[in-house]
């Protein structure tokens, strides 16, 4: 079995490939699942690349819904030996049920050591971002997770959540945070704020919050609590 990056832009060609000779593999399939018929198709080959220890997915820009979305998770829980996952969810129909199916679905792959979902104009609420923020928690070896989540519905009380949880794994070490485009309120961010300070473990983290409505006052409380953090080398927070 080759160690290299296997890499396909059709749909057609990876489902004629030999699966089980797949260790890591790139998938550039933006606006090319859509429909329920290929995103069967799609999930019955993913769930036969039994080898698979990297995968780089995208299938933006596919009018994927809650169903297909939880599908493509229920997929992916079957590669049992991946740790490094990177899912470009963009630009589809998903909303908070689709997205928390397929978190805890992929939650089956206990080796994940660095994960990455960007999930970009989709109709994710504050429930979706507290249920990816507990499902991720649960993963015993995270150490480095980025989540995307620009351009949803996410208010206070969803980002804090999500934080929350977060700051109960023992091994994260990197965050990355997209919050741009959502509707945090300066009024509310007290919970969020008091939720940063919690991490205990990270070294690097980075949070965007731009295009929110946050005020300078509040902006300073965030610094000033991200310090708190006690093993932090870096850090980087985008405001306006």
């Amino acid at each position: 079995m080759s160690d290299q990056i296997t890499y396909f832009k059709t749909l057609e060609n990876f489902e004629t490939s030999k699966f089980f000779e797949h260790k890591k593999l790139q998938l550039d399939l933006d606006q090319k699942i859509i429909g329920e018929q290929k995103c069967n198709a799609f999930c019955q080959a993913l769930s036969n690349c039994v080898n698979l220890q990297s995968l780089c997915l995208q299938i933006g820009c596919n009018s994927i819904n809650n169903q297909q979305v939880s599908q493509i998770g229920a997929a992916i829980a079957k590669c049992k030996n991946i740790w490094w996952l990177s899912v470009w969810l963009s630009y589809n129909n998903i909303d908070s049920q689709g997205i928390s199916d397929f978190a805890f679905s992929i939650t089956s792959c206990t080796n994940l050591k660095k994960l990455s979902i960007a999930i970009v104009e989709n109709h994710i609420s504050s429930k979706g971002a507290s249920d990816l923020g507990e499902a991720f928690s649960s993963l015993n070896n995270i150490q480095i997770l980025s989540i995307n989540l620009w351009e949803n519905n996410i208010l206070d009380e969803g980002a804090s959540k999500l934080i929350e949880f977060l700051t109960k794994s023992t091994t994260l070490q990197h965050l990355s945070l997209g919050f741009y485009g959502n509707k945090i309120q300066t009024q509310n961010t007290s919970g969020l704020i008091t939720q940063i300070a919690k991490f205990k473990r990270l070294q690097y983290l980075s949070i965007d919050i731009r295009r929110n409505n946050i005020e300078f006052t509040q902006e300073k409380l965030i610094r000033r609590n991200i310090k708190k953090i006690l093993k932090l080398v870096k850090y980087s927070i985008l405001f306006f």
